[in-house]
């Protein structure tokens, strides 16, 4: 039992694309298997520019946070504060 791409070691990016519901997000997947598809795409770095004197909302901040977690409201702040 259980989903076709759990019997597949290694998956192909064809082998995922047969299959049109699937998340990357573990808050998404429930109680569903996760499998690992990192090997499937290079790593990647995103960068997000800030305006030193803006007033960044809340919004600003989750949406930092959820590309890096570990850039707290303060980090982003005190980084903002040292860059003036």
């Amino acid at each position: 039992m259980g989903h076709p791409l759990l019997k597949i070691r290694k998956p192909t990016l064809r082998d995922v694309a047969a299959y049109p519901i699937i998340t990357h997000d573990p808050a998404f997947s429930g109680r569903w298997k996760v499998i690992d598809a990192s090997h499937l795409f290079e790593p990647s770095m995103t960068s997000i520019s800030l305006r030193i004197n803006a007033y960044l909302r809340n919004h600003t901040f989750d949406f930092i946070r959820m590309f890096a977690p570990h850039l707290t409201r303060d980090a982003v702040r005190a980084a903002l504060q040292e860059a003036r």
